[in-house]
């Protein structure tokens, strides 16, 4: 008569224990030496199993002291023998490397296209003035026409502002309407709103109603 051990569940050797008990609580008499002798050969399966366990546990440590980079993989690190958990710290450790890798590469190619777009803004408007004194460089700028058309040609293409030389339109553009906001209500009062009874109220009050008589 065979005893169904479950491994899973045994965690000392008094569980199995247990089982063997029961096993002979319910059995005939004539099968009762079968079980003793499955009961002694489970016990020393049972520190066999515990020596190997502990010696896995020591790989684990060590593979992950030669593989660092896998320590955060921990967990998910599994073999049945050293060489296969070995094996698995070494594949996290490489992976985590390469990832290292290429966010360090990403952020160097992210660092250089930033000092290029300073590079075109600083050719595109002029070098600063040094700490010693001097007259800045003139900014070599371009008719605002053009720049005006270039924008709006690139907005109706679809072709957005993202790239180095759109963002600097894009500064210009926004800084070059504002500009001519501020002197298109200087120019034309009647389109300017200020608080009430003043002075420029009224005449906001005197064009409208001069309006309104024609």
């Amino acid at each position: 008569m065979a005893v169904n051990v479950d491994w899973e569940v045994i965690e000392g050797v008094e569980d199995l224990d247990k089982v063997f008990k029961k096993a002979l609580a319910r059995a005939e008499e004539a099968d009762e030496p079968e079980i003793r002798q499955q009961w002694s050969e489970s016990k020393a399966q049972f520190w066999e199993r515990r020596a190997q366990a502990q010696a896995l546990q020591v790989a684990k440590r060590d593979a992950l002291d030669k593989f660092p980079l896998a320590k955060d993989f921990a967990d998910d690190i599994r073999g049945n023998t050293p060489q296969e958990i070995e094996a698995q710290a070494k594949r996290f450790h490489e992976r985590m490397e390469k990832l290292t890798a290429d966010a360090a590469a990403a952020k160097q190619k992210a660092e250089e296209a930033e000092t290029q777009a300073k590079q075109q803004a600083q050719q595109q408007y002029g070098q600063p003035a040094s700490a010693g004194g001097g007259t800045p460089a003139r900014p070599s700028l371009e008719d605002n026409d053009a720049l005006k058309e270039r924008v709006l040609t690139r907005l109706q293409k679809g072709q957005g502002l993202q790239d180095s030389q759109g963002k600097m339109d894009s500064i210009r553009y926004q800084n070059l309407r504002f500009a001519e906001g501020v002197e298109a209500s200087i120019r034309n009062p009647s389109y300017r709103s200020f608080s009430r009874n003043s002075p420029d109220d009224k005449k906001v009050q005197d064009d409208r109603t001069r309006r309104k008589g024609t």
